[in-house]
């Protein structure tokens, strides 16, 4: 968890939150250019990524970080062990923000500020053409390979909300629709559910038939 409220010396850093997020993004998240705002540390695992609705309070008490709940975002990364030998892209919404990148090249983003940082979905829902960005956008289709460097970033802007999902879709799959004509995809999960937490995705919202599995290689003192 970075909060770009607070430089690395814990000054204060009175740049507008996309201001800071759009550095860190044209960057690649490079380390050099997190290190500048104050961390919090606290590893945790991404099974897959789905908030009903969370206070952003309450997500930064979940994640154990003594911070002002506003303006933070949280970085996930990882290395593919195993992946889908095939055509898939990621979709998804968030509030406030959602990035992908993949080997240091963004693949998806979606947020309540496109305009700021002058980027646009390659497609989105058509509950979102109607109704705004609440609704899924969907990035670009890709390829992963074994050793493809994924990070996954979550930003919260003014504090409030916090909520969203993550999911990705094969090209090769026909996927039901909703009632909004919109395609039920997969969620983004890196291991095998267990019961109890396919129990936490809601079928409305997510394909949990036949779900792919995308693999991370253990960190080195992981597998010790």
């Amino acid at each position: 968890v970075y909060d770009l409220k607070v430089k690395a010396n814990k000054h204060m850093s009175f740049l507008p939150f996309y201001k800071a997020f759009g550095s860190i993004m044209r960057r690649k998240f490079n380390q050099s250019e997190l290190d500048k705002y104050y961390k919090f540390v606290n590893k945790k695992h991404l099974k897959f990524l789905y908030v009903p609705k969370l206070t952003s309070k309450e997500a930064v008490i979940e994640c154990k970080a003594h911070i002002n709940p506003k303006q933070f975002i949280m970085v996930y990364e990882g290395e593919i062990e195993e992946a889908p030998k095939e055509r898939i892209r990621f979709a998804g919404t968030f509030d406030d923000v959602i990035c992908v990148f993949v080997n240091d090249r963004l693949v998806f983003y979606a947020s309540y500020q496109e305009d700021e940082l002058s980027y646009k979905p390659d497609s989105v829902s058509n509950r979102r053409k109607k109704e705004g960005v609440s609704h899924i956008a969907y990035g670009e289709y890709i390829t992963l390979r074994e050793r493809d460097k994924i990070k996954i970033c979550l930003g919260e802007v003014p504090g409030g909300n916090f909520s969203g999902r993550l999911h990705v879709q094969l090209k090769s799959v026909e996927y039901k629709k909703d009632e909004y004509d919109d395609p039920v995809l997969h969620p983004f999960i890196s291991g095998e559910l267990t019961a109890e937490e396919k129990a936490k995705l809601p079928p409305s919202l997510f394909n949990l038939e036949k779900i792919p599995v995308f693999k991370f290689k253990k960190k080195e003192k992981e597998q010790r």
